[in-house]
């Protein structure tokens, strides 16, 4: 039976806030109470106090999880309530050693958000992001040269045979503080592409030279403002707490990339 009334659509809403209230309570199912908080916003569109509501049901779930927060990794642990000063270091120490093997690193992603438009981590995220330039190549070379890059890594002891063996394309680094994606980054015929949010969309020109970021250290894209609306659309500049990449269309695109194996056998 299709929800066509008014009573019957408050109906389903007071059924999903239940849901999702649930859920949060005896921390089951984060991936579909994600999805189902997500439903819950849209459906508040267009409603009388649409938005305070929301918020105050979000206030509830975050009260309901604290320390931790719902997020699209699940039930987890945020920056909110963590040292970030402690985060950052231990970043910088990764970078550190990465840059030993001649690749350009640079923040990204969420990471690179929080820091521009916060000065900060943003508070409901739980690991940071890095880019690694891998130079001017073709796309159909980049996987190889991606492959190479991992075992420098576990060679090093940057990753270990645990995350050696993960067949992803985002490489993960796990230290003590906090976890770190890798994502692979390259330029053909000056046109700039990093996964998963640019396939050459952008020029070179609007990367590099990197500069850094003021207060940090860190280095970021010297076109900031273009970078990231080319990664999250121009209204960037407000926060979205339930944003999530749309992995789907984001891999179509990086067909590429993803069409390799990264799973690495060690001894």
């Amino acid at each position: 039976m299709k929800l066509n009334s008014s009573r019957d659509a408050a109906w389903d809403l007071e059924w999903l806030e239940c849901f999702v209230l649930f859920n949060c309570i005896t921390r089951r199912r984060p991936f579909q109470t994600y999805r189902s908080l997500k439903k819950i916003r849209k459906m508040y569109v267009g409603h009388k106090d649409g938005g305070a509501r929301f918020a105050a049901l979000s206030q509830r779930i975050a009260d309901i999880l604290h320390p931790d927060s719902l997020t699209p990794h699940g039930y987890v642990r945020t920056f909110v309530s963590r040292d970030q000063d402690q985060i950052l270091s231990s970043m910088a120490s990764v970078i550190d050693v990465i840059e030993t093997h001649g690749y350009p690193i640079f923040i990204y992603a969420g990471t690179l958000l929080g820091l521009v438009r916060e000065g900060k981590l943003i508070d409901h995220d739980n690991d940071l992001d890095l880019a690694v330039f891998l130079g001017e190549i073709a796309a159909e070379d980049v996987p190889e040269i991606w492959l190479k890059f991992k075992r420098k890594l576990v060679a090093t002891g940057v990753l270990s045979d645990k995350q050696a063996a993960e067949d992803k394309a985002i490489f993960r680094v796990q230290t003590e503080s906090v976890e770190i994606d890798l994502f692979p980054a390259w330029s053909e015929e000056g046109k700039f592409s990093v996964y998963p949010y640019c396939f050459g969309e952008l020029d070179n020109s609007d990367v590099f030279p990197t500069k850094l970021l003021v207060g940090t250290g860190f280095s970021i894209p010297c076109d900031e403002e273009a970078f990231l609306s080319q990664c999250y659309g121009k209204t960037w500049r407000v926060p979205d707490p339930r944003f999530k990449t749309s992995w789907r269309k984001a891999n179509k695109r990086f067909g590429c990339l993803l069409q390799f194996s990264y799973a690495l056998k060690t001894d």
